[in-house]
């Protein structure tokens, strides 16, 4: 524990909503929520933008593979950075940089210059790759903000907002961009720097900047090493990479049965997705007294019943249902597992492992999609719900492992 962390008011005291209570946490709270938000907006606006520029679904779904590849590339040495450098400097200079490529875009468009695809291309590229130091050093410095009995109540408050944030940036972005297509650039741009000035007022200290004669790839090695000697977090991390796969093959299988026939229902769909994994953030904190692997075991069983029930009756009153219900449980699992991660993970660690957890985490989510419409299309959406069904009831079984018990 942080000894910034340790002089918090103490939590009896406190007032029952946690962002009162940390004035520094709500400042970096606020200022992400506001960058997080720009960023939806641009992530849409700039294919949209490419491909207005230029008529080719080709190149502005070239934006997406970019944005994943530069992703991909950066993560590991990501976290070694923010572990390295002052945590602070890294979150400003990310905003700096993120605001700059955004404004460029948007200001290119107010004034009339046609922008070569190549120059958005790159504007997507520097966001992410910003972006992907700036995830881990903005999750490390957590704990140099609240007391580790809050932890739980503050992981569980971000997964909100990320939720929260995904269901109303996208239709935000929209509908900026029909107004006039510079206005999700600039909003973007001016979301960052409203955050790289909220963070130039938090007073506490945020930790990284740890003095080192090693090189970023030794840091990097470090980092993998230490994921890999705990037990618990190479189980878990398995576990992640397995859920992450399934439920991704499940959520595009779903589009599959329900988008040809009804646009609207599978957004509805989707919306009761979304709002229950909010329902689910804001009750995990309350659910954690379950215990970890209970509700990891329990999670992963709902997501079993989810490929069950759906391949035996696909009908979008019962896909609602089951999603909805797997998704109050998801968060739970996902949030307690991180809060144990904060636990166990010293300070000047904790942006390389987050960084690792993540890089492998999702490293298979992109072929989710293939692979799950390679089933739909060679036998069922059915027989694509029962496999990933299959697939998440092996992992369930290595939930009850002796390793995967909380050391």
């Amino acid at each position: 524990m942080s000894a910034d962390a340790a002089t918090a008011p103490a939590a009896a005291a406190a007032p029952r909503f946690v962002l009162r209570r940390y004035p520094d946490l709500t400042r970096i709270w606020f200022g992400h929520s506001l960058s997080l938000l720009g960023s939806h907006l641009s992530t849409l606006a700039l294919p949209l933008l490419v491909l207005d520029t230029t008529g080719s679904a080709a190149l502005a779904g070239l934006v997406g593979t970019v944005r994943m590849l530069t992703y991909l590339a950066v993560n590991l040495p990501a976290g070694a950075l923010a572990d390295r450098l002052p945590r602070r400097w890294v979150l400003v200079g990310a905003d700096l940089a993120r605001s700059a490529a955004m404004l460029v875009v948007g200001i290119g468009l107010v004034t009339g210059h046609a922008l070569p695809v190549a120059v958005l291309l790159v504007a997507g590229a520097v966001d992410t790759a910003v972006s992907a130091v700036a995830g881990p050093a903005g999750t490390a410095v957590l704990r140099h903000l609240v007391r580790p009995d809050d932890m739980s109540r503050v992981v569980a408050l971000d997964s909100s907002r990320r939720l929260s944030v995904a269901l109303v940036g996208p239709l935000l972005g929209g509908a900026l961009y029909q107004v006039a297509p510079a206005l999700p650039f600039l909003v973007d741009g001016v979301s960052y720097a409203a955050s790289l000035l909220m963070i130039l007022c938090v007073r506490r200290d945020l930790g990284g900047g740890r003095p080192t004669r090693s090189t970023l790839r030794q840091d990097v090695a470090a980092g993998i090493r230490y994921v890999l000697r705990s037990r618990f977090i190479v189980v878990f991390m398995v576990w992640a990479t397995v859920v992450n796969f399934a439920t991704a093959g499940m959520t595009f299988g779903v589009i599959v049965v329900i988008g040809p026939n009804d646009a609207n229902r599978l957004g509805v769909v989707m919306t009761v997705l979304t709002l229950a994994g909010i329902a689910g953030s804001a009750l995990a904190p309350r659910l954690g007294r379950w215990g970890q692997q209970r509700l990891v075991q329990l999670s992963t069983a709902s997501a079993v019943a989810v490929g069950v029930v759906i391949a035996l009756f696909p009908h979008p009153v019962v896909i609602v249902a089951a999603v909805g219900a797997r998704a109050l449980l998801a968060p739970a699992a996902a949030i307690t597992f991180n809060v144990r991660v904060f636990a166990l993970v010293p300070d000047d660690m904790t942006a390389r492992v987050q960084s690792t957890l993540f890089f492998v985490g999702g490293a298979f989510n992109p072929f989710a999609s293939v692979v799950s419409g390679w089933l739909c299309d060679r036998f069922s959406p059915s027989v694509a719900f029962a496999g990933f069904a299959a697939l998440l009831a092996v992992i369930l079984l290595v939930t009850f492992l002796p390793a995967a018990r909380q050391p």
